[in-house]
């Protein structure tokens, strides 16, 4: 484990005033002292890497993915052109999937 000690003088000021008028200045000053951890943590778990890719060469309102991986996964879609395109969608089932557009788009959908 690497550390670094980062020290901080911190000064602060305030003026009072009473109620007849007459004020004060008051300084204060501490030194703060931190001590920053530069180190990486473990290993995550390992993903699945198993993911699918829907290509939609006929542009369409509505895309029907059956992309067969028992679960509900997150789902990035694209035009021919690979510019991200939003669309809505709605999870028929662990292993279906649809994404609805307000007009026909061709592309792909990355699921994963």
């Amino acid at each position: 484990m690497s550390s670094a000690a980062v020290v901080e003088q911190v000064v602060a000021t305030a003026t009072i005033t009473t109620e007849r008028g007459a004020s004060s200045a008051v300084a204060y000053q501490q030194a703060a002292t931190a001590t920053v951890a530069n180190e990486q943590g473990p290993a995550g778990p390992p993903g699945s890497g198993i993911g699918y890719d829907h290509q939609q060469p006929s542009p369409s309102m509505l895309w029907t993915v059956a992309h067969n991986l028992g679960a509900r996964p997150g789902v990035q879609t694209f035009s021919v052109g690979g510019v991200e395109i939003v669309g809505a969608v709605q999870h028929l089932s662990n292993n279906v999937l649809s994404i609805a557009f307000v007009v026909p788009v061709a592309g792909y959908a990355h699921v994963i």
